[in-house]
């Protein structure tokens, strides 16, 4: 028994700290190792009693050393040992055992035990038997395979196709700007969208990390210093890498921070000091806020503020996620079902996009902030399955189902003035015909007539000639295929919308007896 591990026995050490500072009970059934895990240690009673105690301690050192995500993989694995052996102790036919009901697939998960005892009979030689430890010096695993969402354009949980991408990045620039969707719900999916990190790095951003300088890529611009995960042996925000931003996300992100730093400032009746502004959560727990005395000054709320206590959890965060985008009432052309999103959807498609741009392994590791290369290969792979995907779906009779077409179909001009008397004429690409009118009379700077069929403010005529804009953009998009599907598939939601515009004009003829 090494001597620290001796000497907090003796001493009866009752409270122990995390890795992420987190106080908790070692003799307790539960530990809160940070904000977002908490894990179950119970299991650690049924072993027999000589190995008990040891057990017990090399889990702490893990709580204590490591991060929170890994211990709680190491008692989730030696939990499944155990209920799936029936073990009390670690005999080498009891390993083999759940080494066998593990199966090839699940290798990996087996060596996430073999990490556990090697610790263990580190920190307690001779407590583990010999043949037992030199198996685990032998033996191979097979790695965890990586990549098969991305490889098999899963559409659940694959990367987004350019139809759901597309309308998750014009609905949340639509519903912002009706009042449907608040600043936070738009900063959020827009932080996922833009920079694809993992759900963790999102939850742990403060406001401090948001600013606009002209130095980091040259010229003025919103940056994002985003806290790295990950990284071996890193704390919380430990370490960060900067994400640039669209102007129209910086500004709505920065208007976020500034109503996060109002509400929590209203909750704790006072102002607070530029440094604590800064350590606020971008994405803040007001309960855990509100449940404390915070007087000014109190060194325990900065000490909270410096940590994760009031940030979301990630389970929070996938659950907005989620919710935000229920709100924007998007249909896959894959599954004809409502969209389903969660962040690393959108980590997917951030590095399948890149690929498809022509990024590279090391361009593309960037992106992402993978500390290591070893999963990036998957997505330059997945190209070409991606291409012929991005076929099949346009050829697909579920893109019946998307709801591209946002606006309202009207009689003709007349009915169109009626709704709003300064409403202006949209015409074709080549301006020789009136397709439609705009409902509303503010500035635009999106590409008519084709980004007109995905607004919600076009009010196309019925008996206007849609099927020329049709024409235009389907050989557009045959004549590009070739040389670039990616590109070629930049306007598919677009001809879908014509599509159903010129379906819903048909049916109205139909219903109402009038000709075209």
């Amino acid at each position: 028994m090494s001597v620290a591990l001796a000497s907090r026995r003796q001493r009866n050490i009752q409270e122990t700290v995390s890795y992420d500072n987190y106080k908790f009970f070692p003799n307790d059934d539960i530990w809160q190792l940070n904000k977002n895990c908490k894990i179950r240690v119970s299991c650690i009673r049924s072993f027999e009693d000589y190995l008990r105690p040891s057990i017990l301690e090399t889990a702490l050192y893990f709580a204590e050393n490591r991060s929170a995500a890994h211990t709680r993989n190491l008692l989730v694995l030696l939990k499944s040992y155990q209920k799936n052996t029936n073990a009390k102790d670690f005999s080498l036919c009891e390993i083999l055992q759940f080494k066998a009901y593990l199966g090839e697939e699940g290798e990996y998960k087996f060596g996430v035990l073999r990490v556990f005892i090697k610790q263990l009979n580190l920190l307690f030689p001779k407590i583990i038997s010999e043949d037992v430890i030199e198996f685990f010096e032998k033996v191979k695993l097979k790695g965890n395979s990586k990549g098969w969402k991305v490889l098999s354009f899963d559409p659940q949980d694959g990367p987004f196709s350019d139809y759901e991408y597309e309308a998750i990045i014009a609905g949340i620039d639509d519903k912002f700007s009706d009042g449907t969707l608040t600043g936070e719900e738009y900063s959020l999916i827009a932080l996922f969208a833009a920079t694809g990190r993992r759900r963790l790095q999102i939850a742990s951003l403060k406001v401090g990390d948001v600013r606009c300088d002209e130095e980091t890529i040259g010229q003025m611009a919103f940056i994002v210093s985003v806290p790295r995960s990950k990284v071996h042996g890193g704390k919380f925000r430990g370490e960060f890498l900067d994400a640039a931003l669209l102007d129209k996300y910086g500004q709505v992100l920065q208007e976020h921070c500034d109503r996060v730093v109002l509400r929590v400032e209203s909750i704790l009746n006072r102002e607070l000091t530029t440094d604590d502004r800064a350590m606020l959560p971008v994405f803040t727990d007001y309960d855990a806020i509100s449940i404390g005395d915070w007087k000014e000054g109190d060194e325990e709320f900065r000490k909270y503020l410096s940590g994760d206590y009031f940030h979301k959890t990630v389970e929070n965060i996938s659950a907005s996620v989620q919710s935000t985008i229920n709100k924007l009432g998007i249909t896959s052309e894959r599954t004809g079902l409502p969209l389903k999103a969660n962040p690393h959807r959108f980590r997917y498609t951030v590095g399948t996009r890149a690929a498809r741009e022509g990024a590279g392994s090391l361009l593309i590791a960037t992106l992402l902030d993978h500390s290591d290369m070893q999963n990036v290969d998957v997505y330059i792979n997945s190209v070409p399955e991606y291409a012929k995907e991005i076929s099949e779906v346009m050829n697909s009779h579920l893109t019946q189902y998307v709801a591209a077409f946002q606006g309202e179909i009207v009689k003709n001009e007349e009915e169109a003035l009626s709704e709003n008397p300064n409403a202006s004429r949209i015409r074709t690409e080549d301006a020789l015909d009136n397709i439609g009118s705009c409902g509303t009379n503010a500035m635009c700077s999106k590409y008519a007539p084709v980004a007109c069929y995905l607004c919600e403010k076009f009010r196309p005529w019925r008996d206007a000639p849609h099927h020329l804009v049709l024409k235009h953009l389907e050989e557009e998009r045959n004549s590009l295929f070739n040389d670039d599907p990616a590109i070629a598939s930049i306007n598919d939601r677009a001809i879908q919308a014509v599509l159903q515009v010129i379906v819903r004009c048909n049916e109205e003829v139909a219903l109402t007896g009038d000709s075209l």
